[in-house]
């Protein structure tokens, strides 16, 4: 059994700031270089503060998948990763990795280039790496601008770093990454080395690999990498764990071919998400080692302009706990559930079989429900409902098992 107190890694994760200028930002994102202090509810980055401090959030790493800025906003660049930083102070990780966004290589005037925009990021502190020993910064930099990715082995994950943006070269231009067979080779010759390695591997990259429908078909899928499939392939065949990316404002967490594939939203966008009233999200993720296995368990909270940061009510969003790398079938965690729970009550007309049950304690019972993507979670109450038992969740997000009458 998975002790869930020890993970082996732990990483918080944002993407999509799109921090600004003030003027008209409003109606495009929540953060801004007039953006006050307080109320704490109404500022996500000391909401954010908040959090980490009440709950003693520490982790490993701090991914930003991408967009810090808005359409290549040099004042909402310079603030959106001074916001990173204090984040990152607080959480006391080793290391703060960004992901380079299309938003962070925008060309703002028909005659910017390429350079512009890099010039901007190259002479920006902490980005896109910050370690805690900052002994290797410079030479990582240096070969994730120059290959376009990077490959960073600390001894206790592998954590490679695609540069999804690089082929923008000119105003509003959506085009990603090409992974093409120079990039494919030369990524493969990279990875090579560590392919027996039994550390957990991470991906991490702005764009999505696969398509990624939204609500509304005015957001399409038409900036996926180009070639994901090929990428994906390189990464399932040197036994990378999981890929993570930004982009795209609403979160998603799904597999192709058992590979998980995980979209964070977006930290503070209302582009899009508004309108569909989707939510603002950040994410902890702990992963754990399985034997020759590793998985994940994602922690998620919304923002409120009311209240800040809180954990989701509504299960037919984006779940508050959901995961991946549980093989286990659901009917079979149900069977684990119902035996451990209910079976003792299953010739009683006591009413004891009707308490409510926090599902933390079932969890760390049936360790499998920790490690199932949202779709699973899905199933797993639909197996429930035969057993005539299901989650409630109340409005702090609290979930809690129980047989119905």
């Amino acid at each position: 059994m998975i002790m869930l107190d020890h993970p082996y890694i732990r990483i918080a994760i944002i993407s999509d700031l799109h921090c600004q200028k003030e003027e008209n930002s409003s109606k495009l994102t929540r953060l801004h270089t007039k953006l006050l202090d307080h109320p704490i509810n109404e500022n996500p980055i000391e909401s954010f503060k908040k959090i980490i401090i009440d709950k003693k959030k520490n982790v490993d790493y701090f991914f930003v998948l991408g967009d810090v800025a808005d359409k290549g906003n040099v004042e909402g660049f310079i603030l959106g990763v001074k916001f990173v930083k204090e984040i990152n102070a607080l959480l006391n990780s080793e290391k703060l990795i960004f992901a380079v966004g299309n938003h962070d290589m925008h060309r703002r005037e028909e005659n910017d280039t390429i350079q512009d925009s890099e010039y901007m990021m190259k002479r920006t502190n902490g980005f896109p790496f910050l370690f805690r020993d900052d002994a290797l910064n410079k030479k990582i930099e240096d070969e994730f601008w120059a290959n376009k990715y990077c490959v960073i082995d600390d001894g206790k994950t592998l954590i490679l770093v695609l540069n999804t943006s690089c082929f923008m070269d000119h105003v509003n231009n959506l085009k990603s990454i090409v992974f093409d067979e120079v990039m494919r080779e030369s990524l493969e010759n990279a990875l090579f080395q560590y392919k027996s390695s039994e550390k957990p591997k991470i991906a991490i990259c702005h764009h999505h690999p696969t398509p990624h429908s939204d609500i509304n078909a005015n957001y399409t899928s038409l900036d996926c990498i180009d070639r994901g499939d090929v990428l994906l392939n390189v990464l399932k065949n040197h036994n990378f764990t999981l890929l993570m990316h930004g982009h795209k404002h609403f979160p998603r967490l799904k597999y192709d071919d058992n590979f998980p594939i995980f979209c964070s939203g977006s930290f503070a966008s209302l582009e899009n998400t508004s309108s569909f009233s989707e939510d603002n999200t950040i994410h902890f993720l702990d992963i754990f080692q399985d034997k020759d296995t590793f998985k994940g368990k994602i922690e998620t909270w919304i923002y409120n302009f009311k209240e800040g940061w809180i954990k989701s009510s509504d299960l037919t969003r984006f779940p508050p706990y959901t995961g991946f790398g549980s093989k286990m079938e659901i009917s079979n965690i149900v069977e684990n559930v119902y035996e451990n729970f209910y079976k003792k009550y299953e010739h009683s007309d006591s009413k004891e079989k009707y308490l409510q049950i926090d599902m933390e304690d079932v969890s760390n019972k049936v360790n499998d429900i920790n490690f199932l993507t949202p779709s699973q979670l899905k199933q797993l109450e639909k197996e429930l409902e035969k057993k005539n038992l299901s989650i409630n969740v109340d409005a702090k997000g609290k979930r809690r098992l129980c047989m119905n009458y």
